[in-house]
Formats: structure tokens, sequence, C-alpha cells
């Protein structure tokens, strides 16, 4: 049977309390002082991790600026996008284009006669209804003879379809038409259909259904094409997409407005460079803000960052504001530094940009403004590698945060130990102390049992007198 234990009910002691107060005495300093090494670690893990974002930001903008290519990128744009859009590559020659749409490409399509819905076409061992758009064909068995709904669904289930989209029209009192539409636009891809049906109904009589802009029936499918002038010279398409028309430019026809006019402009894509540059600029001054924020003098009397007075992060800042403030050498011209374009540093270490000078700079010269960036020397390429230099695997910073993580493994371990040294402890000071506690019981007993002893000794002082 269990024995069950009070401690101090023999004494009157508080053994609980002072075993508690003894243990908390020596292990409460010791987990104080592992408990802040544990924060100040954590936090400098944080404050890197903090930093290498801030840095990674940096090194995606100057991605964008590292390559001469970055600096050649063309726009086209319509001046009636209403009827083109167009998109260009690298390769497009700057210029103006005149273009006319005269009409928007068609898939083309097929109507049957209009017949009874039970009308049958077929039905002889041999007939057949042979479908043709391209090189691709779809023979469809009519031996047992089918309706015009029977024909609409062999056609859209058949996995060897070659791209035809059937449908039933209704025209009321059960009368039906069959049409047929081609999945993809142009003469190339028309509709043929041979039939050969010796029984039922002869023939579907299928007949062009496409109508041009006056609402007349097409009377030449080449007219399924899209169509339109550039310069005055006549160009067609499959699609409504002019793919090889002008050289690295993509136009897409969207309304056809035959005797109109409109403008294609083909230019540098200026825009898009100054949005890489002030890119750039957003995420350095964001560096700098965090920068300052781990590792910058927060004031006195206050709690300073985590890595207060850091070499490294120091460093950082360092390398940084001396190559910005540096201008590239080897260039040509009169741009060699950031201030030639309009960026100018700030007390604070940030960077402003000034828009209009910027543009100017690019619309006037945009190769050069290309090689103050990506050239060997240039603030893209030189930046890139002093950032890649800190986030690189087992970089500067990877190995303080690897070194961090250790030490908080360390701090870990140690508090394991403590926890198991001061329970050892406490079971140990419970024990003596219980043993005391069971000791003045025993003693107080024998006290008590001499005390009444020798009262009951005779002539023993009874502590009162007559």
């Amino acid at each position: 049977m269990a024995t069950i234990t009070a401690t101090g009910v023999g004494s009157g002691l508080d053994v609980s309390g002072l075993v508690s107060q003894l243990v908390a005495a020596e292990g409460d300093p010791k987990k104080q002082q592992l408990s802040d090494q544990q924060t100040k670690l954590t936090a400098q893990v944080s404050a890197i991790g903090t930093l290498k974002s801030a840095l990674s930001a940096v090194q995606s903008s100057l991605a964008k600026l590292d390559q001469a290519s970055d600096f050649q990128g063309v726009k086209a744009a319509a001046s009636n996008p209403e009827l083109f859009t167009a998109t260009a590559d690298t390769d497009a020659a700057t210029g103006q284009y005149q273009i006319e749409v005269l009409r928007l490409a068609q898939p083309h399509k097929l109507a049957s006669a209009t017949v009874a819905s039970d009308t049958v076409f077929g039905g002889a061992e041999g007939d057949t209804l042979t479908l043709t758009v391209g090189d691709n064909s779809l023979q469809i068995d009519m031996s047992a003879g089918k309706t015009l709904a029977d024909i609409r669904d062999a056609i859209n289930a058949a996995s060897e379809n070659p791209g035809v989209q059937a449908t039933i029209v209704n025209a009321g009192d059960g009368q039906q038409a069959l049409v047929l539409t081609s999945s993809q636009t142009g003469y190339a891809n028309r509709i043929q259909v041979v039939e050969s049906f010796d029984t039922g109904e002869s023939s579907l009589q299928l007949t062009t259904a496409n109508r041009d802009a006056d609402n007349q029936v097409l009377g030449d499918l080449s007219q399924l094409d899209a169509a339109a002038k550039i310069e005055g010279i006549p160009v067609t398409s499959p699609t409504n997409e002019l793919a090889d028309t002008i050289d690295g430019v993509t136009v897409t026809l969207n309304k056809a407005d035959p005797g109109t006019q409109s403008t294609l402009t083909v230019g540098l894509d200026t825009a898009t460079i100054a949005s890489s540059v002030a890119g750039f600029v957003k995420s350095y001054n964001a560096l700098i803000s965090t920068l300052s924020s781990v590792s910058g003098y927060a004031g006195d009397g206050k709690t300073q960052p985590a890595l207060f007075a850091d070499s490294t992060t120091r460093s950082i800042g360092e390398r940084l504001r001396a190559e910005l403030g540096s201008r590239v050498s080897g260039l040509d011209g009169d741009i060699s530094s950031l201030a030639d374009i309009g960026i100018t540093t700030s007390l604070d270490g940030s960077l402003t940009i000034d828009s209009a000078k910027l543009n100017d700079a690019l619309s006037a010269d945009p190769t050069a403004v290309g090689a103050l960036f990506s050239s060997d020397g240039g603030y893209a390429t030189q930046l890139g590698d002093i950032v890649s230099s800190y986030l690189a695997p087992g970089g500067i910073l990877d190995s303080r945060t690897q070194g961090l993580q250790a030490s908080l493994k360390d701090i870990s371990n140690q508090q394991d130990a403590l926890n198991r040294h001061l329970t050892e402890l406490q079971d140990r000071y419970t024990e003596q102390f219980n043993a005391l506690d069971s000791l003045i019981s025993q003693m107080n007993s024998t006290s008590t049992f001499l005390t009444q002893q020798l009262d009951n000794l005779p002539g023993a002082y009874s502590g009162s007198s007559k």
C-alpha cells in the first residue's frame, strides 16, 4: 500500500515553501540569464532575416536593369485601339504605319435546307457523309439512316472530328436545319462536305451561311480571311492576328472599318524602363530604412536595435553608398553617374528621382542610360555583385544566421539541463526537509513523554503551592 506523506505536519515547518524558495534562489537567476540571451539571439536572427529580405528585393530590381536588352524594349501603340491593337518585340524597328482594317476573319459556316425533324438521310449500305477541314477528315456511316439530330450528335461525338461544331436550328412546326461551324477562322479552315446517299433524302443541301459587311452571302470563300491595308499594301490572314506583316510586330484586328486609317506607332518603351529604374530606387530606399531599423542608433535611454553597431550591417550600407556615389568609368557621352539621369542621394542615404530628367535622358540616349546600369562597371552590375555576396549560400549573412541558430540550440540544451538539475535539487531538498521534519517530530514526542514521566514521579513539583 502506498504511503501518503504530508510534509511539515510533524514539525509545523512549511517544507514545500522552503524547498520552492531555495530552488528558486538557485535557479531563477540562471533561468533569467538564459532567457535574456535567447531573446537577444532570436531578435538578431529575425533582424538578419528582415535584412536578407530587403537585400533580395534590391537584387530582384537590379535583375531588370543588368542587361543591355532591358533598355531596348519596344512598345506598339494604336491611335484607335477599337480597330486594332499591337505588340512588339525587341526586333521591331521604330516607326509609324497607317493601317486600314477591311474585314475580320470568320469561321466557315454551312447551313442545310430546312426539313422535318424526322426526315432521314441515307439508309443504304455504303452511304456516308464526309467532312474535311484542312488536312483532316471525318467519315460518318449513314447506312442506318440518320436525322439531322443524329448527324449533329455523330459529328460532335466523333473522336476524329476535324474541327467542326454541329448545331440544330429549330424553325418551328417541327422544321429543322443543320448548321456546321468550323472551329477555326479563315479560308484554309473552310468545311468541305461530300455526301453519298443512295436512299432517303438525296442531299442536305448545305450552303455557305457566312455574310459580308453588306449582309450578303459570301460568294468568295477567300473572304473568310481577315484583310487589311498597311501603308496601302493589301495583306490577309486566316486569323485576326497579322503576325508576319511588320517585322517584330503582331497586329490584332478588332473591328472592320473600311476607309478609315489609323496610326500604329512603334517606339522605345521608355515607360517600362523608367518603371524598372523607379523599382530599384524604391527597393534601395527600403533597404536603407531596414538597415536603420535593425542596426541604427535608437536614441539615448531607448532600447537599441538587435544589430546595433554591428560591423556587417555597417559594411553593407557603406559599400552600397560608396558604389552609388562613384561614376561609372569607360562610358562615352555625358551620362556616367546617377545624378546625370536625375537620381540623387538625400541626407539620410535614400535616393530621389527627378522623373522629368530621367525621361529626358531615356528619350535622348537610351543606350547611354542602359550602359550606366548594365555595362561591366555599371551600377546594376556592381551593386548586384555586392548584394549577391551577402545573400550567397555560405556567405556572411548565411554564416551569421547559422552561428546564431547554433547558439540558440546550445541555450535550449542549457535550459533543459538546468531544469533537470532543479528538479533533482527539489527532490533532494524535499527529502532532507522531510527527514528533519521526522526528526523534530520524534524529538517532540520524546520531550512530551519525558515531561509526563517526570510529572508522575513521587514528590514531583506540580507547579502550584498553598
